[in-house]
């Protein structure tokens, strides 16, 4: 998802070979945490698997739909002339996650397939139109990523086109375990509830995945789910959302940005991780108070506020690309 975006009009081809197509998918797979390595989109993939088939069926259609979506699109990324971010899966990790929100509004039927397959359609325009806006004066400066913007804009009109046909949401299964087995549920959980997912084994294979992409990058996700776990009971949270993740995953995706994507140095980068992580948590609560589904955007918005903040703070260095 670390997307310096430029223009071109040079087509897209990342589907040379049926070994490139699945290249491509899982890449778009890992990139849902940054990371485009097919090992770790084929790990985050069996998370899925793990959680539902039906789950994991839609989020394919709706990779397959926004990644269709950049190739009619020429790939408008920036330093792809050659189509070389498309087949990195920047145009597919936000297709994927249109697929696990409608599954979790309308499950795996032709509901569900519907709405995926015109979101994740969706979802390439948009992420443009992001690309445009950054590009443009007065943004430039800061080279922001549109990451999952187009997701979260997108999984909202989902959710207010099809609320009649949503069924009501099920109560969170109650708090079980001693108190290790409840933080290391909570922990895993805030790393898969990134997908959508609240299932501590999902959450250990997604952690495994991003951990072969890169150990950094796994501490990072252990990072912030561990710091936004325990800042969320510690301002009042409620215990039970803890558990199941629902404090944790934006947290998770700030940590990775700030420590292993978008920073540079040896230091800085987890100290912007970890105030990232906290603050992350702090949106979220206000957030809660508006009513409206959150997806991932206080991972966004704090990501885009600290890209901001630091082109001005000496000391601290963004990464090259």
């Amino acid at each position: 998802m670390s997307d310096v975006e430029t223009r071109t009009d040079a087509p897209a081809e990342p589907f040379g070979s049926p070994r490139d197509a699945a290249a491509t998918a899982l890449n778009g797979i890992g990139q849902i945490y940054f990371q485009p390595n097919v090992w770790c989109g084929l790990l985050i993939l069996a998370g899925f698997a793990v959680a539902d088939w039906g789950m994991a069926l839609l989020g394919v259609i709706g990779l397959a739909a926004s990644t269709a979506a950049g190739v009619a699109l020429r790939d408008r990324f920036p330093g792809s002339p050659d189509g070389s971010a498309l087949r990195a899966g920047m145009h597919g990790f936000c297709g994927i996650l249109v697929g696990a929100a409608a599954f979790t509004m309308l499950g795996a039927g032709w509901a569900g397939v519907i709405a995926t397959v015109v979101g994740g359609l969706l979802c390439g325009p948009i992420t443009v139109a992001f690309v445009a806006l950054f590009a443009a004066r007065g943004f430039a400066q800061f080279a922001l990523p549109a990451t999952t913007a187009p997701f979260c804009l997108v999984a909202e009109a989902v959710h207010y086109a099809t609320e009649p046909l949503q069924e009501p949401a099920g109560a969170l299964a109650e708090i079980d375990g001693n108190r290790f087995e409840v933080a290391v549920h909570a922990i895993l959980s805030g790393i898969s509830q990134v997908v959508l997912i609240d299932d501590p084994i999902s959450g250990l294979l997604i952690l495994v995945g991003l951990t072969v992409a890169g150990w950094r990058v796994g501490l990072a996700a252990l990072l912030g789910s561990a710091l936004a776990a325990g800042f969320a009971v510690a301002i009042g949270s409620s215990p039970l959302r803890d558990y199941h993740g629902l404090d944790g995953y934006s947290s998770v995706l700030v940590a990775i940005a700030m420590a292993c994507v978008f920073l540079s140095g040896r230091w800085m980068p987890w100290v912007m991780a970890v105030i990232g992580a906290l603050l992350a948590v702090l949106l979220e609560r206000l957030m809660l108070g508006a009513q409206v589904p959150l997806f991932t955007w206080p991972y966004v918005l704090i990501t885009w506020i600290l890209l901001v903040i630091v082109r001005f703070v000496p000391g601290v260095h963004r990464a090259p690309g």
